[in-house]
């Protein structure tokens, strides 16, 4: 993640029209920028909700904070708040403001905090003499400090399981050899003084130049000193109570932890039937995006999850199986029998007529065991439409029930939709187009997949 971009440049936002067409920000709407940072999203949403609307916007740096105020001082409906996007609930309290319309949450790092925090983020030569703290906030402990009281099993643990560094245990060693030298050396107080520890035990030719030896490793140490991942799951957690129903969330992730919390989160959602899972397959940056923002060069929208009528992945097919009526199946299991019966029948006179051919070889024998022969093979097809068209009726029965029940009356379920039921891969889904009533908020993920980890 870090030291792959350029750093000279101001914030731009990722994805932002593929955030914008997803949250779809109206005049009038509430939403919550929960890492408002440069300010690139939230000025396009504010130019959606109009004067009309509502924009909060929470980061946890407040220098970075205090730079958006000054770029969005022009709005007066843009309300900023320094805070961590965990604790958005009761920052909503606070603020006495409602559940929102919207939520957009981006865990990327800003390239500003890499250019201008001056609190060692960067590994790069222009920031060596960076203090290394590589915190958001001064509440948290820095990563100078972390490394010294960390022993050296458990920071080797940190940086393999936070960064995906292979090396995690010579860079832990090296750490703390370097720890344990410091009344000679100093100890380890500026990102350059880590990043020559961190190239120094690892071999020649990392990743083939790919990327920098000290990337997984400041990646790592800062998620564990911020605290990143427990704040991402804090903030899944208590989503219920900063969207309203109806709203819609978006959550950008830069990397496979990150993600797959996310994921896991919004699969529970959706087996609880609180959310449901809508997209398969990811979407990736445009090329034009790409080369405007090589940030965004990996970004893929890897899939959503929905609080609307629009459910995906979902596992009602697998219950539909199960709740074929009694009737049915004595009807498939009585036609089952007599077709097999028939069919033992061929094959005993086929036996027979090798056997004894000159009592079983007869033109009449020959027309059963070829019938037996055909009834065995039509069973089969009609054992399989069957179970199609079971699955179907009862996949678009659940689809109107899931609807009804949360107040979408008369969605249409056109035949795209009904093709899809049948497909035995969703339960039950009714298109934006088709819905009447959005009752339940939409909950999707954009995953910004840098190279250094793995999908």
């Amino acid at each position: 993640m870090v030291g792959t971009h350029d750093e000279t440049q101001q914030h731009v936002p990722v994805l932002l029209n593929e955030v914008l067409a997803f949250l779809d920000p109206r005049p009038g709407d509430f939403i919550i920028d929960g890492t408002v940072d440069g300010g690139g999203h939230a000025r396009e949403i504010l130019g959606r909700i109009t004067d009309k609307g509502l924009l909060l916007g929470t980061d946890w740096d407040e220098a970075l904070l205090a730079e958006c105020k000054a770029r969005l001082s022009g709005y007066k409906n843009a309300v900023l708040a320094h805070g961590n996007y965990a604790d958005l609930a009761e920052i909503l309290k606070e603020q006495k403001l409602p559940k929102a319309d919207g939520l957009l949450i981006d865990l990327g790092f800003s390239s500003e905090q890499l250019a201008a925090s001056g609190r060692g983020f960067s590994f790069e030569e222009a920031h060596k003499d960076e203090p290394l703290l590589m915190t958001y906030d001064d509440s948290r402990m820095p990563v100078s400090a972390i490394l010294r009281e960390t022993g050296e099993e458990e920071l080797a643990n940190i940086i393999f399981e936070l960064g995906g560094e292979r090396f995690s245990r010579r860079i832990a060693k090296a750490i703390k050899e370097r720890e344990r030298q410091a009344k000679s050396k100093g100890r380890i107080e500026t990102s350059g003084e880590l990043a020559d520890i961190v190239r120094g035990a690892v071999s020649r030719g990392y990743e083939h130049g790919r990327i920098d030896a000290a990337t997984r490793t400041f990646q790592a140490l800062r998620i564990y000193a911020n605290g990143e991942l427990e704040n991402l799951e804090k903030l899944l957690a208590s989503l219920p109570e900063i969207v309203k129903p109806g709203g819609k969330a978006a959550i950008i992730t830069f990397h496979s932890l990150e993600d797959r919390i996310v994921k896991n989160a919004f699969r529970t959602m959706a087996k609880e039937t609180s959310a449901v899972l809508i997209t398969k397959k990811p979407v990736p940056a445009t090329r034009e995006e790409i080369v405007r923002n090589p940030r965004s060069r990996s970004a893929k929208s890897n899939y959503k999850a929905s609080f609307k009528t629009q459910i995906a992945k979902s596992q009602i097919n697998n219950k539909n199986k199960q709740q074929k009526s009694k009737l049915e199946l004595q009807i498939l299991a009585i036609g089952s029998y007599l077709a097999f019966s028939y069919l033992n029948l061929g094959n005993y006179l086929i036996i027979m007529t090798f056997i004894q051919p000159k009592n079983y070889f007869n033109i009449q024998n020959f027309a059963i065991a070829a019938l037996a022969v055909l009834v065995l093979v039509s069973t089969f097809f009609i054992i399989v439409e069957y179970n199609k068209t079971v699955d179907l009726n009862h996949n678009i029965a659940a689809a109107k029930t899931q609807l009804d029940a949360i107040g979408a009356k008369n969605t249409i379920l056109n035949n795209d939709v009904i093709a899809t039921l049948g497909g035995g891969r969703i339960g039950a889904l009714a298109a934006a187009d088709n819905l009447v009533e959005e009752n339940k908020p939409q909950y999707f993920s954009i995953n910004q997949q840098w190279p250094i980890a793995s999908q």
